[in-house]
């Protein structure tokens, strides 16, 4: 029998098996977690297959009539391809570790499911230097996806075009279909692009979205962004000419990147009203440290079933010291209020025996957002992924909010003051009177 579990076909079956619940962890219907991680391991000692992992009799009842017939005609059991399966379950784990990074509907305007943090590319591969380094950006790619990341945020301007190309030479290897890709135009590929190729108008949009397409090696984008709002466009241009890429099938959705909240909402009001294609996504530049957009963005979201991208998760690396800030004084009430932030990151940090990097990013997914990682090597990459390890509790939320937490500012000071008067309750999340 034992001979048997190395036969050929005995491999090539496990193998299927492998795949199939590598299949259910993509669907979201298989969890492993850290717990989990340890019955497995301790499953494999014992030579059991690891019951607390949900989904796992479910794909082997499916692949038992897949692999069965097969395994027959080798004169070989199930049982036996399942105990091979069980007796390399190690080395199956590190395959299903991806099952850690939940998943979530993007939005309640798309049907799309992404992991819980997308992976930005605009450092990708690049040395201390800033010298680009091909290998380091498949390998950080290549981990992102083996532990369970399928959004990938790009841009044409991302290194002059090349993290679009980093990421052409990923996705020809581990299928395009697997990931959803974001990109935005606005900025171009160019150093020094002409006056006018760049902004956000129809022109611009449509020699950036063929070049990106051209530079992916794909013929859709599925996410595609104006990267920066010029100031110049009518509102009323951009959507319809997002309207006509989509029906052009070169993008499937469309959002806004860095646009005050009241273009938003007229973009997405414009879109409903005349038929054209939705707004059904923001990215924005959110964190413990500015949280600008509690005042306007994200309740416009919340109201208009928006998916968000919250990029700088660690403002540029300041929530990620493991010291915290100094303080600045009655004159620098900014730095008053990262000392706070950083002083509470390491608190919590050290209750959970977690780094304040990961703390910060998964406060953003306690607020259901789609964090952006833009991590230059493997390393880095390892620190972002380590916030799906684990979830913080209302506890650490309300404690995090409030060292966060900055004045909502008129007319919210206002309202908030004339409905006191009034006897009114009102709640605003994250923002402090």
């Amino acid at each position: 029998m034992d001979g048997s579990r190395d036969h050929p076909v005995a491999l090539q079956l496990a193998e299927a098996l492998r795949q199939h619940l590598l299949r259910y962890a993509r669907d979201g219907a298989l969890k492993l977690r850290e717990s989990q991680r340890r019955c497995c391991e301790q499953a494999k000692d014992d030579g059991e297959l690891p019951a607390p992992v949900e989904g796992v009799e479910r794909a082997l009842y499916e692949v038992r009539g897949t692999i069965g017939p097969e395994a027959r005609a080798a004169g070989l059991s199930v049982r036996c391809v399942t105990y091979l399966f069980v007796r390399h379950w190690h080395a199956c784990i590190s395959s299903l570790t991806f099952a850690d990074m939940n998943w979530r509907l993007f939005g309640e305007r798309t049907g799309l499911r992404v992991s819980s943090l997308a992976l930005g590319t605009g450092r990708i591969g690049l040395d201390a230097e800033r010298r680009p380094d091909p290998e380091e950006a498949q390998g950080v790619l290549e981990a992102y996806a083996k532990a369970g990341g399928n959004f990938v945020d790009t841009s044409s301007a991302y290194q002059l075009g090349a993290a679009e190309e980093a990421l052409a030479r990923f996705l020809r290897e581990a299928g395009r279909d697997d990931f959803v890709v974001a990109s935005k135009y606005g900025r171009t590929a160019r150093a020094a692009p002409a006056m006018a190729s760049a902004g956000s108008h129809r022109k611009a949009m449509r020699a950036e979205v063929e070049a990106s397409l051209r530079r992916l090696g794909t013929d859709r984008i599925d996410i595609y962004f104006v990267h920066f709002d010029d100031g110049l466009t009518p509102i009323e241009e951009i959507v319809r000419g997002f309207d006509d890429l989509v029906r052009a099938g070169k993008v499937l959705y469309v959002g806004l990147s860095n646009f005050s909240a009241w273009r938003c909402a007229s973009a997405a009001m414009m879109a409903e009203l005349r038929g054209w294609s939705p707004l059904v996504a923001l990215q924005l530049q959110y964190n413990l440290l500015q949280r600008d957009p509690d005042r306007e963005h994200l309740p416009f979201a919340r109201a208009a079933g928006l998916g968000v991208m919250a990029y700088s998760p660690l403002a540029s690396g300041v929530l990620g010291r493991h010291d915290p800030v100094a303080d600045g004084g009655p004159a620098d009430p900014a730095a008053a209020r990262a000392k706070r932030v950083t002083a509470a990151l390491a608190t919590i940090a050290g209750e959970l025996e977690r780094v304040p990097a990961t703390v910060a990013i998964a406060w953003l997914c306690a607020k259901g957002l789609v964090p952006v990682i833009g991590p230059r090597n493997a390393e880095q990459l390892a620190g972002g992924l380590a916030a799906c390890e684990f979830e913080l509790t209302d506890d650490h939320v309300r404690r995090l909010d409030a060292a966060s937490a900055q004045p909502p500012g008129y007319p919210y000071e206002l309202l908030e003051a004339t409905r006191e008067r009034a006897g009114m309750v009102s709640v605003r999340s994250g923002l402090v009177l």
